[in-house]
């Protein structure tokens, strides 16, 4: 999706957590119903799988507190730390997998465009009988709880808060929350934790800085070292830089690139589509994969859009790559990205020939941005 608001500060008054809650979830006092298949043994899959890095990854929690593996020599039988771990009650605690799991990795990323949000998602398996676990090390002010396998009673605002019991598919919206226990009932569970950073007025000013000093070497020597912005800086370029359209619709592409940077698309139908993308024609059938944030900006060479994944984003963004087209093509890309719903060629604006469209399509399937809908008729 292609996000091009005429100010930047729609971009994060556009949306809230519960107007995203609201149009993908069904509605149920801030508790909703979605399907996850995910149990135990996927879980301990994913402790096996990934046993080199769960140092990186992984926390033990339990009443004693939190415990990281230990650094061992090839970081071998971390696995079997784990599983130790499991036992003796402690709840484990995998981070960021969307960064593995290709459901958690389109969910993350529709979540950071919604939202207009840096987003993560972990996992959490809570042992049988165990004690009632602190989620304190949680940093996001907001997060959505997703029941995947077995029951697990959650008590936000200490003790004494609101208690929550979650089944699977059971998903809980909790905001602003100070603190988060939570236990198993009648057995383990399994639940996935999406936490939710909005963006702030310092990405903003970050933003705006960027890009206004690509265009003015007077301004790009008041940054502060590190490409960051100071709070004075940043209300100063608000100020004096709101009034600029062009400005301001750069660095709102530019804020849409971040957060394409941050969420790496889900493999799934890239190498496929190589062959579809060959046999594509007027009358196929296609749509937009979710999870894909599309980031587009224009450069003297032409009109660039951003694909994490197999079309790349570069270190620096002031050397980009990824696929590039006409700058005229930005109305075409617009239509792409919005449907929401089936399409074909032919429901694309008229302006552009034929081969413009398909030549377009073939380009973003080929990039994994679009899949077949269904068989299309030759």
């Amino acid at each position: 999706m292609i996000v091009l608001p005429s100010r930047l500060q729609e971009l994060l008054a556009s949306t809230t957590t519960e107007a995203f809650l609201s149009q993908h979830f069904e509605s149920k006092e801030l508790r909703s119903v979605v399907r996850v298949q995910y149990r135990l043994d996927d879980f301990e899959h994913l402790l096996w799988a990934h046993e080199r890095s769960l140092h990186d990854t992984l926390t033990a929690c339990s009443r004693q507190g939190a415990e990281v593996p230990p650094r061992r020599a090839g970081n071998k039988d971390l696995f079997g730390w784990a599983v130790q771990r499991y036992r003796s009650g402690s709840a484990l605690h995998f981070a960021d997998v969307h960064c593995i799991e290709g459901w958690a990795a389109r969910l993350a990323g529709d979540c950071a465009l919604h939202l207009r949000s840096h987003v993560s998602i972990d996992a959490l398996a809570v042992p049988p009988d165990g004690d009632a676990v602190d989620l304190g090390f949680l940093e996001a002010p907001d997060c959505i709880l997703i029941q995947a396998t077995g029951s697990i009673s959650f008590t936000a605002g200490g003790l004494s808060g609101h208690k929550t019991v979650l089944e699977p598919g059971d998903c809980l919206y909790i905001p602003n929350f100070e603190s988060l226990t939570a236990s198993a009932r009648a057995g383990h569970g399994v639940c996935f934790i999406v936490q939710v950073n909005p963006l702030s007025i310092i990405d903003l000013a970050e933003t705006l800085a960027e890009v206004a000093g690509e265009a003015d070497a007077r301004l790009r020597e008041t940054a502060v070292p590190g490409g960051g912005a100071s709070l004075a800086m940043g209300a100063h370029l608000l100020r004096s830089l709101a009034s600029s359209p062009e400005i301001m619709r750069r660095s709102a592409d530019r804020l849409i690139l971040r957060l394409a940077d941050e969420h790496k698309p889900a493999p799934g139908g890239h190498m496929l589509a190589t062959h579809h993308a060959m046999c594509l024609h007027s009358g196929s059938i296609l749509k937009l994969r979710t999870g894909v944030i599309l980031a587009l900006e224009n450069h003297a060479e032409g009109l660039y859009v951003y694909i994490p994944g197999a079309g790349g984003i570069p270190a620096k963004e002031s050397q980009p790559s990824g696929l590039l087209f006409p700058a005229g093509a930005r109305e075409l890309l617009e239509a792409v990205a919005t449907k929401t719903s089936a399409f074909c060629a032919a429901d694309l604006p008229q302006s552009y020939s034929d081969q413009a469209r398909l030549a377009t399509l073939r380009a973003l399937m080929t990039e994994g941005v679009l899949e077949m809908a269904e068989a299309s008729p030759q």
